[in-house]
Order: C-alpha cells, then sequence, then structure tokens
C-alpha cells in the first residue's frame, strides 16, 4: 500500500469537506473564538487567559484580542481574580451559552446528514477509526 498516495487522497478529501456548510458557518466567529467558548462552556468557566490561550491553541500574544472580540459580542466577559488581582478569570455570559448550544446542535445536524450519506456500516467504521486515531494521539502525547 502506498501511504503517501492514501495520505494526500486523504488530504484533499478532508480539505474539500471543509468547504462544507457547517464549516464555512462560522464566519462570525474566529475558531479561536469558538474554542474558548466552548472550553468555558463544557465545565471550566472562570478560567485564566493563559489556560485558555493553552487549550484554544491560541498563541498568548493574541489571546487579548480574541478576548476583546468575545466580549464586544457579548459572549464572554472579563473579572479580576479575587484571590489574585494580578489574574483575570473570564466568564461566559448566558449569551456566549446560548451560541455555543446553537452551533454545537447546528454542526450535530450536519454531521448526522454526512452519516446518512454514509449509512449504518460506514458509520460504525469511520467512529471505529476515529476513536483508534484518537486513542494513538493521546497516547503518543
Amino acid at each position: 500500500m502506498d501511504y503517501r498516495k492514501s495520505a494526500e487522497d486523504i488530504f484533499k478529501n478532508m480539505a474539500r469537506l471543509s468547504k462544507h456548510v457547517a464549516i464555512k458557518n462560522m464566519s462570525d466567529i474566529s475558531k479561536g473564538e469558538m474554542a474558548i467558548l466552548g472550553y468555558l462552556h463544557f465545565g471550566h468557566d472562570g478560567a485564566t487567559a493563559g489556560e485558555l490561550s493553552e487549550v484554544s491553541c491560541v498563541v498568548s500574544s493574541r489571546i487579548a484580542a480574541v478576548l476583546n472580540a468575545l466580549e464586544k459580542k457579548g459572549y464572554a466577559k472579563r473579572e479580576p481574580d479575587p484571590q489574585d488581582k494580578r489574574k483575570v478569570l473570564v466568564h461566559i455570559t448566558e449569551t456566549g451559552h446560548e451560541e455555543v448550544v446553537r452551533r454545537y446542535e447546528e454542526g450535530i445536524r450536519e454531521i448526522a446528514e454526512f452519516l446518512l450519506t454514509l449509512g449504518e456500516e460506514d458509520t460504525l467504521v469511520l467512529q471505529r477509526i476515529l476513536r483508534k486515531l484518537v486513542e494513538h494521539e493521546e497516547i503518543s502525547k
């Protein structure tokens, strides 16, 4: 098997899929912003800017701009840490929670439509393969 050719084929097809409406629908919010909102929404409300930079893969020099954008949109707010005034804690607003839920549900609907195209057997195979790739990646870290 020529793994390089297979990798090229997968790469090309993933690039084509990334142009799908479910992915493109993030035009009004950057992927970095969505990563931060998702992190805050799913159990990490009150995270520090440094923590958000690390988990969202947004470089620390850019995190202030991302947080400014989220605040401007009403999705997040910054407050001084009551325990350490040098730190700033980032909290998700109710509007931010609603936006995460809306985008999550929209994404799930879009993926479910893709899976209908695959059918049950191929969907189960895809799930198995993705789990295997994720496990390999987690083990190699």
